[in-house]
């Protein structure tokens, strides 16, 4: 079931079924005004409360997204408060992205540099396109990037590599992304947003619940390490382990290995 889209400004949420995409629809560079910030945020709102079970984030045209709005920035006091209030918009509506209980994937096609990376690495799966050019270019403009990307392609990717993409503002490709092991599926640009909708659909029909809590794991681990993430496994898990879905899953594993057989693929339902 495909319901009525919701446009935003420049932002546009749509689902069908089980699976929300919004897209960031002010091409050729899809950069985000503080304006479209605010309407992203409500596209996301709308995505956490409805029932869908996987999210795509897209741009619209060539490209996914620069993101900072430079232009609007040569409007406002460049060493004044405007620009940190746009910085602090911009993180929020990331961590916002960030703490959705569902698989978010990024589609990502064209140029993603700067505020677009940092989005990109916020979501948990990135489908690229080979020839796509990412790129951290904020220390042209004597800045560091500021919306969590450096820190995120670290814990990705290392640390000499962030530093190096970082500080020389060196562009690489998504191959070179795909080699880094920051990318899920690579492919060629047509198909980018056929394949993440096709997995988007695969993970909606998928064990919710165990989603969110390995999405859980890996933010307790990112903020604390194993030690963190191990303290928290048996509170995560008791919401599966409570859940239809696990019931029927185990049913399903014990009925194969009896047979002798692979485990079917089940459909899910619990969120």
């Amino acid at each position: 079931m495909t319901e009525e889209p919701l446009t935003v400004g420049d932002i546009d949420y749509r689902h069908h079924g089980a699976v929300g995409t919004i897209t960031m629809s002010d091409p050729p560079q899809n950069r985000l005004t503080l304006s479209m910030i605010d309407d992203f945020a409500e596209a996301l709102n709308c995505a956490g409360t409805s029932e869908i079970r996987a999210l795509v984030i897209c741009g619209d045209g060539d490209n996914f997204s620069h993101v900072a709005d430079l232009l609007g920035w040569l409007d406002m006091d460049v060493n004044a408060k405007e620009v940190r209030h746009y910085l602090i918009r911009l993180n929020q509506l990331f961590q916002q992205v960030e703490a959705l209980p569902i698989p978010v994937i990024a589609a990502v096609r064209g140029f993603c540099t700067g505020g677009g990376l940092e989005l990109a690495m916020r979501c948990d799966l990135v489908i690229a396109a080979k020839d796509t050019q990412f790129r951290f270019p904020e220390t042209t403009i004597a800045m560091p990037p500021l919306a969590g990307g450096v820190q995120r392609l670290a814990e990705r990717a290392g640390r000499a590599r962030a530093a190096r993409i970082a500080l020389l503002s060196d562009t690489f490709s998504g191959v070179e992304a795909d080699q880094m092991g920051l990318i899920a599926r690579l492919a060629d640009a047509c198909d980018v947003l056929d394949i993440a909708d096709d997995l988007a659909h695969r993970l909606a029909d998928g064990p919710t619940l165990a989603y969110a809590g390995v999405k859980q794991l890996l933010a307790a681990w990112s903020e604390g390490g194993v030690g963190a993430a191990d303290r928290l496994l048996l509170d995560v898990g008791q919401a599966s382990l409570n859940s239809e879905d696990f019931n029927r899953g185990i049913h399903n594993a014990v009925a194969a290995i009896r047979k002798g057989v692979p485990r079917p693929p089940i459909v899910y339902n619990g969120r």
